[in-house]
């Protein structure tokens, strides 16, 4: 369900006609400009946006601002000193209720670019983003996303999930998290280096560079993950969690998604009791070993769920990086501390 908050839209208006015109970006043709606000819905676009360079001053560096921190930190990784960054979503924030500020408004309003994770996953900011006068581009174009519900254990157990019909229809679509596929986030680094040679052309070169080596690292990480995950036997790798967080880690390392405390993509969504009522029975027989639940969501359910039936809660990071000083402030520690965590738990029960 989409929430609308009108005081940032109203504090945004108020900006818009206070401060002076953004900044300037040569003109392109009506035609991509007229599906600007469709790059916000569900449906990924197929294609990056239209490119033009930015008109920067001598020693002026491109002003991008990135919504969420997993989205910042891979725009960082390639971007590097060549572009002045902001983080709208601060370490611990849910993207999918998060509150823009009084410095997001600003922020936004004076950038050159802004790089969304789409998919949805920005619903709370989904009417101010429409409104951003900067060149928005979807992280996600060209990645090959999941259907919420298209995982195994959905489709078995279907006739028990009817009550949450409704509320699936509304967070219907593709699944947003697909950080964690790490190919999902090598075609990141792809669009970010291609968005930001084309608005930027005198730093390609520094881009294209600084995006190589990346790769180089995120590739190196799927290997070591795959010799991590390969200690769990096959008929452990069953995962519970709060919300439909890691479909594509299950993809990609061969999980099976047992159930889903939120039957939902999103974590603004409520479960019945039914359901939960159902889940239980649901983890019971599958002789899942622990609930895994993310930093930004309240675990109480997932606390009570799991002391029902004797098993662990493993507390991982799902929507957000750490704070700086945590295990988990960059995209790499993340799937290393996620993995491990996962690895621990199912493998030594």
């Amino acid at each position: 369900m989409k929430r609308f908050f009108w005081i940032p839209l109203f504090l945004f208006s108020l900006m818009l006609t206070s401060c002076v015109a953004g900044p300037a970006i040569s003109p392109s043709p009506p035609a991509p400009e007229a599906a600007h606000t469709e790059e916000h819905t569900e449906e990924m676009a197929e294609s990056l946006p239209d490119l033009r360079p930015a008109e920067l001053a001598a020693g002026e560096k491109l002003r991008v601002v990135a919504t969420t921190n997993l989205v910042a930190d891979v725009v960082g990784r390639v971007g590097g000193d060549a572009i002045d960054l902001i983080s709208l979503l601060p370490p611990g924030a849910d993207p999918h209720a998060y509150q823009a500020t009084p410095n997001d408004l600003r922020a936004i309003s004076d950038a050159h670019l802004l790089f969304i994770n789409g998919l949805g996953l920005e619903e709370s900011l989904e009417s101010l983003l429409d409104e951003a006068q900067a060149k928005t581009v979807p992280v996600n174009v060209g990645v090959e996303t999941l259907t919420f519900g298209n995982e195994e254990h959905e489709e078995e157990h279907e006739e028990e999930h009817k009550e949450e019909a409704e509320e699936a229809h509304h967070h219907a679509g593709s699944n947003p998290h697909t950080w964690w596929s790490i190919a999902a986030v090598t075609q990141w680094t792809h669009n970010i280096e291609e968005t930001l040679s084309a608005i930027d052309p005198a730093n390609a070169e520094q881009y294209t560079a600084n995006a190589a080596a990346y790769r180089a690292e995120l590739a190196a990480l799927g290997v070591e993950l795959d010799e991590l995950i390969g200690q769990i036997p096959a008929t452990g790798r069953k995962l519970a969690t709060d919300h439909d967080t890691l479909a594509y880690f299950a993809r990609d390392f061969d999980f099976q998604v047992v159930g889903l405390i939120v039957p939902s993509f999103s974590s603004l969504a409520e479960p019945s009791a039914q359901h939960l009522a159902a889940l239980q029975d649901q983890i019971r027989a599958e002789n899942v070993q622990a609930i895994f639940v993310g930093s930004t969501v309240n675990p109480r359910q997932a606390e009570q769920l799991a002391k029902d039936l004797g098993i662990r809660v493993v507390p991982i990071f799902t929507d957000s990086l750490s704070e700086p000083a945590g295990p988990a402030p960059d995209y790499l520690s993340f799937m290393r501390y996620n993995a491990a965590a996962i690895a621990d738990a199912l493998a030594n029960p």
